[in-house]
């Protein structure tokens, strides 16, 4: 028993003559060690204090950009002139993006080699729909291509079908889909923008973005050039931030029994 509080004594005694060894800043010997110098105690809670508002403007500046970058996302979808830049891959997983956005569950795109005349599958309260997509700046869809769409539809017994067309639709076309109305719709770009619009009601520049700054905490309103931020704030610091907007549409390959490809699901 009493090795062991001999013990204890030893460790006591190497404690205070560490404590005791040099002298804090404020010149009392042991002072920051000990804790016996009023001033250090001070100090150390102001450090600790500093420190955890440091921590909460790091916190809130990563959700500002992340709740801006979200916003110039919408910005830059919403804008008919970005769309128009997609590859036709790129469009296709657009559009299913913004339908499954719209309530429809299982969206599926299809290959770009033998989609089976459809370019998306999806489903919405038990009904089977198909979605044809053509990213057409000036040419105009004919009733050849309706029919081969509606050929798909009524071969797989699919209920309602969308043809999505960036470009035009020809006299014939509308005239053929009237023999199919409450079953297939012809949506043009003027249509698609008022669903997207929808969906991406953003307000504000894609050019601009609002930042916090780690250093102040004070928002700074910052242009964005090839996707980078670099901007002084009035404290001094400089913002540096990579605000890249990715539009790219992945999919990920899932293994399915369908017709015996891969069917490509959203992340």
């Amino acid at each position: 028993m009493l090795e062991k509080y001999e013990g204890i004594l030893k460790r006591i005694r190497l404690l205070i003559q560490k404590g005791l060894s040099y002298k804090c800043s404020h010149g009392i010997i042991g002072g920051s060690n000990l804790k016996i110098c009023f001033e250090c105690i001070v100090d150390s809670h102001n450090s600790t204090q500093l420190q955890i508002k440091k921590n909460k403007i790091i916190i809130m500046a990563r959700e500002q950009k992340d709740s801006e970058i979200a916003r110039i996302r919408e910005v830059y979808l919403s804008n008919e002139a970005n769309i128009r830049k997609f590859k036709p891959s790129q469009f296709e997983h657009y559009v299913g993006d913004l339908f499954s956005k719209f309530g429809f569950e299982n969206v599926e795109v299809s290959p770009p080699t033998n989609d089976g005349g459809k370019d998306i599958v999806m489903w919405k309260d038990g009904k089977k729909y198909y979605v044809e997509c053509k990213l057409y700046k000036k040419s105009t869809i004919g009733r050849p291509d309706i029919q081969k769409f509606v050929g798909a539809m009524v071969s797989d017994n699919v209920d309602y079908g969308y043809f999505i067309n960036t470009g035009k639709y020809s006299e014939a076309a509308h005239e053929y889909a009237k023999n199919f109305k409450g079953k297939l719709e012809l949506i043009d770009i003027n249509k698609l923008m008022i669903l997207v619009n929808k969906i991406y009601n953003a307000e504000g520049s894609a050019d601009y973005i609002n930042l916090i700054c780690i250093n102040c905490g004070e928002m700074n309103q910052c242009r964005i050039e090839n996707g980078k931020v670099t901007k002084h704030c009035k404290c001094k610091h400089i913002i540096e931030e990579d605000v890249h907007i990715h539009v790219n549409y992945g999919y990920k390959k899932r293994r399915s029994n369908y017709r015996g490809y891969y069917r490509r699901r959203y992340y």
